[in-house]
């Protein structure tokens, strides 16, 4: 599936959002290893987060996700070298899409900056 094991997030806000999430997917019943995939592309999206200098989760904007979703969408698969499965970007998306759900819930951001974005399922099986 390509899922990057080396990726280390630095911010210890990003570091703790993400426990704080792998918690969350846990009490709404999602399997161990499941969760384990989601905390992998979440992390992916805060260390990239992190590199573009956005350390700050409740600024995040639409266009900031729209670019991750550019970068996702083009980035080499560790596995194999080709560019990652339409169904594993999505799956990517679906955890961006997620996580700013949570913080909705939580009151910690006002608007969800995915609201306005779509990110369709790939339709062929892959």
């Amino acid at each position: 599936m390509g899922r990057p094991s080396n990726i280390v997030v630095v911010n210890a806000d990003y570091r703790k959002l993400a426990d704080n999430f792998y918690q969350y997917q846990k009490r709404l019943g999602y399997s161990s290893e499941g969760n384990k995939s989601r905390f992998n592309y979440l992390n992916e999206f805060l260390h990239w987060l992190e590199v573009q200098g956005d350390l700050n989760i409740t600024s995040i904007t639409a266009p900031s996700i729209q670019q991750y979703y550019n970068y996702i969408s083009e980035r080499p698969s560790k596995k194999d070298g080709g560019i990652l499965s339409q169904k594993t970007t999505h799956g990517h998306m679906r955890i961006v899409r997620d996580l700013f759900e949570m913080l909705l819930q939580e009151s910690k951001i006002t608007i969800n900056p995915t609201a306005t974005l779509k990110f369709f399922y790939p339709q062929s099986s892959e």
